[in-house]
């Protein structure tokens, strides 16, 4: 079967779900189909995005504030994060699991050891690796479709 048809019945059955457990209100009244076809609303739409990102995405699809287009503008978005320690690394992590299609990562610092409770980004592995090269790497794991640039140097104002 393919990913496409599966995204979507998942999406079909997942919205039946929640319209008959009343936590959404309904799209449509009528069948299943007609409600995936409100979601997919056309089938360009759906050409965008391979199956397996159909899949993978399928939560964010059926959001009624994300949707396909939606989840189609986070992967054609560019993010820089600069710091990847308590707060540059999980904010990493949520947007390379969400789907942002380019993440340019900048800190000048390595991984300490010190570091690994609260950065969650990085490993016990990584300690004494440039910190941005350690949450590439965590990245890929999580999202190898992502594109990412890691630069290992400070960013100051004059850049």
């Amino acid at each position: 079967m393919h990913y496409r048809l599966v995204a979507l019945i998942l999406i079909t059955l997942y919205h039946s779900a929640f319209m008959l457990l009343g936590s959404l209100r309904p799209i449509n009244k009528v069948d299943g189909i007609v409600i995936a076809s409100h979601i997919f609303q056309t089938t360009t739409d759906i050409q965008s995005m391979n199956d397996e990102q159909l899949l993978r995405y399928s939560r964010h699809i059926l959001l009624e504030e994300i949707g396909i287009d939606g989840q189609q503008r986070l992967l054609e978005s560019k993010v820089l994060i600069i710091g990847l320690g308590g707060l540059g690394s999980p904010a990493a992590l949520y947007l390379a699991a969400s789907g942002v299609g380019h993440l340019t990562l900048c800190d000048h610092d390595t991984v300490d050891f010190s570091n690994l409770q609260r950065q969650i980004i990085h490993r016990t592995t990584s300690v004494g690796q440039p910190k941005v090269i350690s949450a590439r790497n965590t990245l890929l794991e999580i999202n190898p479709e992502i594109e990412y640039v890691a630069l290992q140097h400070r960013a100051d104002e004059a850049q």
